[in-house]
């Protein structure tokens, strides 16, 4: 089953335990509402260089990314984030 749920302490902390360490969205900036895909990667470096080896152009064209790790320590338990979490159950 797959479904969106809102962005929370909760969902990140369980994003963590499965082993998803960013999230990525397309987005744009003045888009009202922002989905978020869980993603699992070695480096961010290496992951932006794979990203610029299949056509995307930093910084517009590229996906932005969310490190769970940061989120995880700047969201309180009772705040979320902005947006959705595309979340495969």
């Amino acid at each position: 089953m797959v479904k969106f749920e809102k962005v929370t302490r909760g969902v990140l902390m369980y994003l963590k335990k499965k082993g998803y360490n960013i999230l990525t969205s397309n987005n744009e900036v003045i888009d009202s509402v922002i989905y978020w895909f869980p993603e699992r990667i070695d480096s961010t470096r290496g992951y932006m260089r794979y990203l610029n080896n299949l056509g995307y152009e930093p910084p517009l064209s590229q996906p932005t990314l969310l490190r769970i790790e940061e989120a995880l320590e700047k969201v309180k338990e009772e705040e979320e984030v902005e947006g959705y979490i595309f979340i495969a159950t």
